[in-house]
């Protein structure tokens, strides 16, 4: 075989160079050297032990990309309509497997034959090497494409070595790699693949580490699988390797898991080898800025070696530290977070769009500090954790708001990491010894602003004591003030793009104290009754007895709204055309007839009038990039639908809602007599709290509902819609802000959910999270596997 160096002249193309060596692909742009290869040469100049090799760029993929690619690459782009998916699901997996013979058929071009054969002789001629794909899609923060395109090991002479990059190329329009491209928003005509060549290395032991814990989230902790052998076995799931967890900072086992099916069978790495496994895997980390989940094998001569690293893709984002944090480096304090939003049911991110509007809504005077990690809401609640009366008031008022949250608390609270901390005057008295510097919970600064929300918390004390004495006239209080409310949110027509924005944050900013005011107290005052009538009723029945006596509550928003619907359900079925078109169409469908003003007449007025009142509610409502009922019916028409397919009078809404009315009522009365044998006076007091509870607890949800009528119908003004409902237009989903004079982009914003980057950042606790307590942040979807 002629081995001789080609012209340099050939060994380039117009696109850059056709091989890099392996050390020189660290500072390469990514569209010439893919993902793979790019991390390995970061690793390689900063010393680390990587095999020496080098890189077939993307110049020579361009080189060697036959007639007809870019068209067929074009064709898998292409949108296609509901219709034409339901007609041929097939047909990217046919596309692609065009592409793959277009590719396995064409020529290599001289010039990319002789770089290759120069680059392998340079290796030695005859060594054995992996021949691996380095995608421009690969190994990035966001999707890693681990496994989604192939690779070759133990390949032996440049003829081989040349036909393994063809069938390389040929795997970037796998039918995996091009579903996975399509399912993370990458287009088939941006994505270019280079090729890394290494040299083999012959391993006695090998597998993958973890610079974090994929199951849990925990950022201070080191996952190691290993296996005898071929680290090919592990990546693949052809053997149950060890397992070991890992203390990232010293080193110390945690967790020791065997693999294998010899139960004799001993751990494969001692405690040194997997200390230095860490150390290594720590410095990658730092290096590359990000959790690792990296590939390493130990040669028959004990030398570990790196083979792959790159980001991991499944953890759940980090918030972006406190600035007292960032100041305070390693040595800033661990911190727990609760999930607002999951405090609404609302499991699933929220849009830009949404957090947008609730970061113009939320009270910014308060204390609280607000982070967004994963496109949901969360509130710090360290310093209130740290503090006796605060954990106190949480371990009495969480239970009562969210039972899963209080169900974690309790535990969390006894973690060293949350201990109380003291007051540095009061320890000094209790000790009286010297001042000794105790360490302070993290203070937001701003006098003026705390005053203000120190007043306006003041200020909701007479309104809750009136709540609770005079419920009725609360309540009429509170809704006149949302009739008045629902009259200001009317922007005089026309209006510019820029006078809507103004319009919408203006209102947006100077409504909010005022709607604290007028809804917040009363079901405030519910909670705190209830917790109330449970201790009236301590000794005689259990809490859960009391739950029965919260069903049916009057002045309940969303059972009213259910009642209405019932009742236009009712009206429709009446109707023989109308009942037929609901009971014979998909909500789809029902859909666009009532938005183009084509349903039957009766079905039309009936559906107009429930959503004039109710349109601007939705699915996940405190979401406002997510269409309204009025923008998209689907959700509406699709319960009336199924009301009408109720034949049993008896499970009809309204004859529910009756029984539950009743058995609270007759449980109240069993409650009474049983509080009256042990004391009438107790049970004088029970029968009122209770009363003032059930009408204010029925209103828990009249404060979220209307700060959704005032960020609806505000942001219907800042997206130019209709000042009233129903909206004459259907709406994307989820919908976006038109365009806009402003430069201020949190209205300007994609309503899009977006994929955040995982960074390595100081631990915190989230609540509500769907794995429970744990350091460094848990994922709602608790990942149990590596993603191959």
């Amino acid at each position: 075989m002629d081995t001789a160096r080609p012209d340099p002249s050939a060994s380039s193309s117009p696109a850059g160079p056709l091989v890099l060596d392996l050390g020189g692909t660290g500072t390469a742009p990514l569209k010439l050297v893919g993902g793979k290869a790019r991390n390995l040469g970061k690793l390689l100049a900063a010393g680390l032990p990587v095999p020496r090799g080098f890189c077939l760029t993307t110049a020579a993929y361009e080189l060697a990309e036959p007639p007809g690619l870019a068209a067929l690459a074009a064709e898998l782009d292409a949108p296609r309509t509901a219709a034409g998916i339901a007609a041929s699901e097939a047909a990217p997996v046919t596309v692609a497997g065009r592409a793959r013979a277009l590719i396995e058929e064409a020529p290599i071009p001289p010039a990319v034959d002789a770089a290759v054969r120069t680059a392998y002789a340079d290796l030695g001629g005859t060594l054995p090497v992996a021949v691996r794909s380095s995608a421009t899609a690969e190994d990035l923060p966001f999707a890693s494409f681990a496994g989604q395109q192939d690779s070759y090991l133990d390949v032996v002479g440049a003829d081989d070595v040349v036909e393994a990059v063809r069938r390389c190329w040929a795997s970037l329009w796998s039918d995996r790699a091009v579903a996975y491209r399509s399912a993370n928003g990458i287009s088939n005509r941006d994505v270019g693949l280079a090729v890394v060549v290494q040299a083999m290395v012959h391993a006695a032991t090998a597998g993958v580490l973890f610079t974090a814990n994929p199951v849990t989230g925990t950022r201070t902790e080191t996952v190691i699988n290993a296996s005898p052998g071929s680290g090919q076995a592990v990546v693949s799931g052809a053997v149950n390797p060890d397992q070991f967890v890992l203390d990232t900072a010293s080193g110390a086992v945690r967790l020791r898991t065997p693999g294998g099916t010899d139960p004799g069978h001993g751990p494969v790495l001692g405690d040194s080898r997997l200390q230095e496994l860490t150390a290594l895997g720590d410095r990658v980390q730092h290096l590359l800025g990000a959790p690792q989940d990296i590939e390493w094998a130990v040669d028959t001569a004990g030398r570990i070696w790196l083979t792959q690293s790159r980001p991991i893709t499944t953890l759940y984002p980090l918030p972006e530290p406190a600035p007292e944090d960032v100041a305070a480096g390693p040595a800033a304090p661990t911190r727990v977070y609760l999930c607002g939003t999951l405090f609404q049911g609302l499991t699933r991110p929220i849009t830009p769009m949404g957090l947008a509007v609730l970061e113009v809504m939320r009270n910014s005077k308060g204390p609280w500090r607000y982070v967004n990690p994963g496109l949901r809401m969360y509130v710090d609640l360290t310093a209130v954790a740290r503090n006796k009366s605060g954990r106190a008031y949480l371990l009495r008022v969480l239970p009562l708001a969210d039972g899963r949250s209080g169900a974690v608390m309790p535990a969390l609270l006894e973690d060293p990491r949350f201990s109380l901390i003291e007051h540095p005057f009061r320890a000094r008295l209790r000790k009286r010894g010297p001042a000794r510097r105790v360490p302070t919970p993290p203070r937001r600064t701003g006098g003026t602003e705390k005053s203000a929300s120190l007043g306006l918390f003041v200020g909701l004390i007479p309104a809750m004591i009136r709540s609770a004495l005079r419920p009725a006239a609360e309540l009429r209080r509170a809704k006149n003030y949302g009739r008045g409310l629902e009259a200001e949110l009317r922007l005089a027509e026309p209006a510019s793009s820029a006078q809507r924005l103004e319009f919408t944050e203006q209102i947006l900013g100077r409504t909010i104290d005022g709607l604290i005011r007028a809804t917040l107290p009363g079901p405030s005052a519910g909670y705190i009754l209830l917790a109330v009538a449970r201790r009236l009723l301590r000794g005689i029945a259990p809490p859960r007895e009391l739950e029965a006596v919260l069903r049916g509550l009057p002045h309940n928003i969303t059972t009213e709204m259910d009642l209405e619907l019932w009742k236009l359900a009712v009206s429709i079925g009446d109707d023989p055309v109308s009942r037929g078109e609901f009971l014979a169409k998909r909500p789809e469908e029902l859909s666009a007839e009532y938005l183009a003003g084509t349903l039957p007449p009766q079905a039309q007025a009936g559906v107009r009038g429930f959503l004039a009142r109710y349109g601007h509610r939705a699915v996940a409502e405190i979401d406002l990039g997510m269409p309204r009922w009025s923008e998209q019916p689907d959700h509406i028409l699709g319960m009336i639908s199924n009301y009408l397919r109720v034949e049993d009078p008896e499970q009809a809404p309204d004859r529910q809602f009756a029984r539950a009315a009743e058995h609270a009522e007759d449980r109240i009365r069993s409650l009474v007599e049983r509080a009256r044998v042990r004391s009438p006076w107790r049970a004088r007091r029970w029968s009122s709290v209770c009363a003032a509870c059930g009408n204010w607890r029925g209103c828990g949800n009249c404060p979220s509902s209307t700060s959704c009528l005032c960020s609806a119908r505000c942001t219907g003004s800042c997206c130019g819609s209709a000042r009233t409902w129903p909206r004459p237009a259907r709406s994307p989903t989820p919908r976006t802000c038109s365009s806009s004079t402003s430069t201020r982009s949190a209205w300007a914003c994609a309503a899009r959910s977006c994929t955040a980057s995982s960074r390595t950042a100081a631990g915190c606790t989230t609540l509500n999270c769907g794995a429970g307590a744990s350091r460094g942040c848990c994922s709602p979807t608790a990942q149990t596997s590596r993603p191959r």
